[in-house]
């Protein structure tokens, strides 16, 4: 019967419908006092491969905020753009998860050098770089435009009240610059790019999976 299955459906779908017959095997079995064996498969799924952001896309993206910037009529709308062009800035360099940006304060950072400290799932400690110095610039702009409410606050990164931003907001910024419909943009999706750039440039596996902060590049 697996055999046949594997002719006719995808290996995903084969193993729904295995499933959902020895659910129903274990209910006769145990209502009718039956001593039906399940179904045996070897079939396994492979895992979705993490899709990553074209370079082309994040570069056009950064562009297009520059431009809005430069060009805003009130210093609001510009301080807000130097805002979202530092947050789109940090994750494609960083590799953090949006959760771990938002909990940023400023005790946590050396703007001098790039180097951040991130506090991640399970109370476990990292540090983050940011190695381009075009992206550092972005988010040292920013500190100094919101320093003081940056410190007031005690977060690095705020929303438009001047308070800690949070996941929602920091997911609605980058909607709002990437409202592709090839592709939708999400913000693990930055963290993904971050990993596949590493290895295109060669970077061992377990040093990214560290920068990452998890113990699998897949996550």
């Amino acid at each position: 019967m697996t055999q046949y299955c594997n002719n006719c459906y995808s290996k995903r779908t084969t193993i729904r419908k295995v499933a959902s017959i020895n659910a129903f095997i274990g209910f006769l079995n145990q209502h009718y006092n039956l001593t039906i064996r399940p179904i045996e498969s070897k079939i396994k799924c492979p895992l979705p491969l993490p899709r990553a952001i074209p370079l082309s896309a994040i570069e056009n993206t950064l562009s297009v905020i520059i431009h809005l910037a430069s060009s805003a009529k009130s210093s609001y709308k510009h301080s807000m753009l130097i805002r979202d062009l530092a947050i789109i800035e940090f994750l494609f360099a960083t590799g953090v998860r949006v959760s771990e940006l938002c909990a940023l304060s400023p005790s946590d950072m050396n703007l001098d050098t790039g180097v951040f400290l991130i506090r991640g799932k399970g109370s476990k400690e990292r540090m983050a770089y940011i190695c381009n110095d075009e992206a550092l610039d972005h988010v040292r702009n920013y500190y100094y435009l919101f320093e003081s409410a940056i410190l007031e606050n005690d977060a690095l990164f705020l929303n438009k009240y001047g308070n800690r931003i949070s996941d929602q907001a920091v997911r609605n910024i980058i909607r709002k610059y990437t409202p592709s419909k090839e592709i939708h943009i999400t913000p693990h999706m930055f963290r993904h790019s971050f990993a596949t750039g590493l290895l295109e440039a060669g970077v061992d596996i377990r040093c990214i999976q560290q920068l990452l902060g998890h113990s699998s590049i897949q996550k």
